[in-house]
């Protein structure tokens, strides 16, 4: 009598064996009630800011600053032509929680939730200019200005965890607590005045904060201990007054006790 003998070849193949062998050792998803886990996921953040909503921003902050030891005869006036802001971007998490009880955990994480950059061109119209008696610098109307800004947010965070366990293979959870929010902004323009050099300036700023986030994970468990995982992290305004949004999935391993 023959025997069939089927042949698992590349990682392909062993990764769907280390699955179908978890699954034959799998036991209820709470089974592992008490102690340490850890996690680590990537994910997309969205953030909330507008194009629109950072020019009514930048554009007074310019007026006010831009003129520094010129003599500008008028306030100067900044026009935008054209703007764009990336609101997408990648992230990164890291997070050690306990398992006080079958429905509840403590958990602190680093979360960094990327980057986003706003362009823009435009004129900035200084009026009648003059710097000195030798330089004799003299333009007046728009000339040429464009830049770039560029915000990045990150921070520890710490939170309450409530699970729930649906069946052997699969647990969910529900998370609350407090994001230590580091925001920073970075802008740098450049400035091309008629017949003059082109000049670059920069500026930046640091915002800390502490913001309320929430969350949710879905988790599957190839074993007891190890699983794989999908969720959601947000705060209302956790970057410069806007929300963030970062969708993720990654791992989840649970030492116990």
């Amino acid at each position: 009598m023959k025997t069939m003998q089927a042949s698992v070849r590349g990682p392909a193949g062993l990764v769907a064996m280390l699955v179908v062998s978890g699954l034959g050792a799998a036991v209820p998803a709470g089974a592992v009630e008490h102690g340490v886990y850890m996690a680590a996921d990537y994910g997309n953040t969205r953030f909330g800011r507008t194009a629109a909503s950072f020019d009514t921003q930048l554009e007074p902050f310019l007026e006010s600053g831009f003129c520094g030891d010129l003599a500008c005869s008028n306030a100067p006036d900044a026009v935008f032509d054209q703007t764009t802001l990336t609101r997408k971007s990648h992230g990164y998490d890291a997070w050690v929680g306990y398992q006080l009880s079958p429905w509840f955990a403590v958990e602190g994480a680093y979360l960094i939730l990327g980057s986003t950059r706003h362009h823009f061109t435009g004129t900035m119209d200084e009026g009648p200019v003059d710097v000195d008696n030798d330089g004799n610098v003299d333009y007046s109307g728009p000339q040429p200005i464009q830049g770039e800004t560029k915000f990045r947010t990150r921070g520890p965070a710490v939170a309450a965890v409530g699970s729930l366990a649906l069946g052997n293979y699969f647990s969910v959870d529900a998370r609350a607590g407090l994001f230590f929010a580091d925001d920073k902004l970075s802008l740098g323009i450049q400035y091309s005045p008629e017949n003059q050099p082109v000049a670059n300036y920069s500026y930046s700023e640091s915002n800390g904060k502490t913001k309320l986030f929430y969350g949710a994970t879905a988790n599957f468990w190839i074993t007891p201990y190890f699983g794989v995982r999908a969720g959601y992290t947000g705060s209302s305004d956790a970057s410069f007054g806007h929300s963030v949004k970062y969708y993720f999935a990654g791992f989840r391993y649970s030492y116990g006790y």
